[in-house]
């Protein structure tokens, strides 16, 4: 009796070592190719592991701690996102599609001036 309840301890925790995935949409569901994905610990927001968006939007890192951690995910046309991860219960911790918003295209006023240089030739 003693040893069926300590066999259902043991493989009632978490994994150690886990491979978070997830894929990259923007707001009209296009995909993210090539964008820059950061694992940070929560702490104190050191970088712990990066690696960027495939062609498809799709990142995965593999064999990480299984520890809670800050997702950030930046890229030049979109805002940057950050989420929680939290302890996964399995091996794999699919976090599914991953909503980024565009950086609106929208332009401040620019003010273009131009100086005339004098120039003298000689000669």
């Amino acid at each position: 009796m003693i040893l069926i309840g300590c066999s259902n301890l043991v493989f009632a925790q978490n994994p150690t070592k886990v491979t978070i995935k997830s894929a990259i949409r923007d707001t009209s569901d296009e995909v993210v190719p090539f964008a820059t994905v950061m694992l940070l610990s929560p702490r104190d927001s050191t970088l712990v592991n990066f690696t960027t968006s495939d062609d498809k939007g799709t990142f995965s890192f593999n064999n990480v701690r299984n520890v809670p951690y800050l997702l950030k995910i930046s890229h030049v046309s979109y805002l940057p996102h950050q989420e929680m991860i939290a302890v996964s219960p399995t091996a794999i911790n699919d976090l599914g599609v991953v909503k980024v918003k565009p950086i609106s295209m929208a332009l401040m006023e620019v003010v273009v001036r131009a100086a005339k240089a004098p120039l003298r030739i000689q000669g």
